[in-house]
């Protein structure tokens, strides 16, 4: 007997036989049919037995029946992945499921390129698109053929989606200054896809320098070979002779920065003192460990995500980030 190598789809039957409901039921759970009272217990149940299983609604299917899915696409392209966009990925993720919508993560790296949301969106007809900065007119007006869905963006504009990286800047050059330090270097990535990013960052310490009366001596950058940037380092340092700090685009660079300062003899902070940003894990795990501006963000006054897809409200965007350097040895 031929046995086929493709495991059996998951149905709603299959659904409703393991949350121990009605097929109608397990249809009104996943597509939130309005009219319908579910009690909370109910739904959690076929929640988490859809879950389980691995149930994965047929778009087209549902595209044919009601003229557009039950998928919402995640995309987060204008920021670089990370644990902050991991977090609030996750939280949104959660939001969507307990409502019965389908989040579907497009790629984050912070270049800004929509083409995987693009495809994504003309592949699944979503009921809504949730961006960190609203998508170019043009880009809204391919979503608008891709079944037209609600487009949620967390920042007004690109503008302000950059501000939160200005602002670490300045917070890392004004806790320099705090520790005594008269001229500061910043440290770049030289990955192309970040350059907005890192641009908005190095403005913010150069910004944080000129108000807290400290030099700034420029910036170096960092190509993935510790080598190089070990002699750049040096290089910077014998014509900045007075740069006794430097501020890092992020912990990963400030780990290289440190990493190069021992290769060339440095001492760290005695010698050079390195603040990175985005207080990742790693940075409490070195020796010394890492100085770093950390992220807040303040809770929205409104409703989550997808009470804003079905009631149709308009969203606050008012997102407000605190910053705060965690001081560690490495300052």
């Amino acid at each position: 007997m031929k046995v086929s190598s493709r495991s059996k789809r998951v149905t709603a039957r299959d659904v409703a036989l393991a949350s121990g409901v009605s097929q109608s039921t397990v249809s009104f759970v996943l597509n939130s049919t309005p009219g319908q009272t579910i009690p909370d217990h109910t739904r959690d149940r076929v929640l988490e037995a859809a879950i389980r299983l691995g149930y994965v609604p047929n778009a087209s299917a549902q595209i044919l029946a009601g003229g557009q899915s039950r998928f919402v696409i995640i995309a987060m392209q204008d920021l670089p992945f990370g644990d902050i966009v991991s977090s609030f990925e996750q939280a949104t993720v959660d939001d969507l499921l307990q409502q019965g919508f389908i989040p579907v993560l497009a790629p984050a790296h912070g270049s800004g390129d929509t083409s995987s949301l693009l495809a994504l969106a003309a592949t699944l007809r979503p009921a809504a698109v949730i961006t960190a900065a609203p998508p170019s007119e043009a880009d809204q007006q391919k979503l608008r053929q891709s079944g037209n869905p609600r487009i949620l963006s967390t920042f007004s504009s690109h503008a302000a989606l950059l501000e939160p990286f200005t602002a670490t800047g300045e917070a890392q050059a004004q806790h320099l200054a705090t520790r005594g330090h008269g001229e500061v270097g910043f440290v770049r990535t030289a990955d192309p896809s970040l350059a907005r990013l890192v641009d908005a960052r190095m403005r913010g310490v150069e910004h944080g320098c000129t108000n807290s009366g400290v030099t700034f001596a420029g910036s170096i950058d960092w190509t993935d070979d510790l080598d190089s940037l070990a002699r750049s380092l040096a290089v910077f340092l014998l014509d900045h002779p007075r740069t006794t700090a430097v501020a890092a685009y992020n912990d990963q660079v400030a780990l290289a920065v440190m990493a190069a300062a021992r290769k060339i003899g440095l001492d760290i902070p005695s010698k050079l003192a390195v603040v990175g940003a985005d207080n990742l894990p790693m940075s409490r795990l070195v020796s010394p460990t890492l100085s770093s501006a950390a992220y807040e963000v303040e809770a929205r006054a409104q409703r989550n995500f997808s009470d804003l897809i079905l009631s149709g409200a308009e969203m606050d965007r008012a997102v407000r980030v605190k910053i705060a350097v965690v001081e560690r040895e490495s300052t």
